[in-house]
């Protein structure tokens, strides 16, 4: 069973080869794929951090507010930044758990035991935030992250990209010419 796993996707790679190798030559196929590769995987990410960014947003719009008990406290170690765990009961009862990395300071203040405020979204109760008031300057520092790594695709990636679909980069030729228009 497995071997004919194995060789049914040898199989497929083997064709998929072949048609890029038909397509753009053999010099461009491996660049292409790789290059095909990463932007997948970067649109998956992308695409992850607009749903939680959605979440969010849907969290400031339409969130129930609630008392929350801090269960436990994990203060910072080294790199990792202390976290708060949490447990609430949502309107119709049920008990969810939470966790959020939060400051020292606020992680000495709310020992085990604490009352803490929690945001949570009716149809997705286990997605929850502490109510804090820093929220706005880590999510400011998201938004310029993705611009950031925006910026870098479209300077870097793009005219790279280029360069390879149109054979300057790796027939020996410059991307770009000076004095040429």
């Amino acid at each position: 069973m497995l071997t004919r796993l194995y060789w049914s996707t040898v199989s497929v790679s083997n064709r998929i080869e072949r048609t890029f190798v038909s397509l753009w030559g053999k010099e461009l196929t491996g660049p292409i794929i790789v290059f095909g590769i990463v932007y997948l995987i970067l649109c998956w990410v992308m695409v992850s951090g607009w749903r939680d960014e959605y979440r969010r947003h849907r969290l400031d719009k339409t969130g129930i507010v609630v008392q929350a008990t801090v269960t436990h406290s994990v203060p910072r170690s080294g790199k990792v930044p202390a976290e708060l765990k949490y447990e609430y009961r949502t309107v119709s009862g049920t008990l969810f758990p939470g966790s959020r990395f939060v400051s020292t300071g606020t992680q000495r203040s709310h020992p085990p035991g604490s009352i803490v405020r929690v945001k949570y979204l009716p149809d997705v109760p286990d997605f929850s935030r502490i109510e804090m008031r820093r929220d706005g300057f880590w999510r400011a520092i998201q938004w310029i992250g993705l611009f950031v790594i925006t910026f870098m695709v479209l300077t870097i990636a793009v005219p790279v990209g280029w360069g390879v679909v149109t054979g300057r980069i790796f027939k020996g030729g410059p991307i770009f010419k000076r004095g040429a228009n």
